[in-house]
């Protein structure tokens, strides 16, 4: 199994920054994984709201493998232990 992360826009946050390169050399231990960071649309146009959503999807879309398994991190979905995750993976 393979992970990509796909991240709209460049973390400019050192802090954050440092924490995803800690959690992705913990994660590499046990499969494949990579951080994807796309372009960030509203940098090149003035788009806001549903448009800003509508094109930051189009743009991840875009870098999506053919035949991939998506899984959306949402703070309002439900929340899955990570001993969980590989049986919800497969179950989708």
């Amino acid at each position: 199994m393979q992970l990509k992360i796909l991240w709209v826009g460049k973390t400019r946050n050192a802090a954050v920054r440092a924490l995803c390169e800690d959690y992705l050399e913990r994660v590499r231990r046990f499969l494949t994984c990579e951080v994807v960071e796309t372009r960030e649309p509203s940098r090149s146009r003035a788009l806001r709201g549903p448009q800003l959503l509508s094109a930051e999807a189009d743009e991840l879309e875009r870098v999506l493998p053919d035949g991939c398994k998506l899984i959306v991190l949402d703070a309002q979905g439900t929340e899955e232990s990570s001993p969980d995750l590989p049986d919800t993976w497969r179950a989708n």
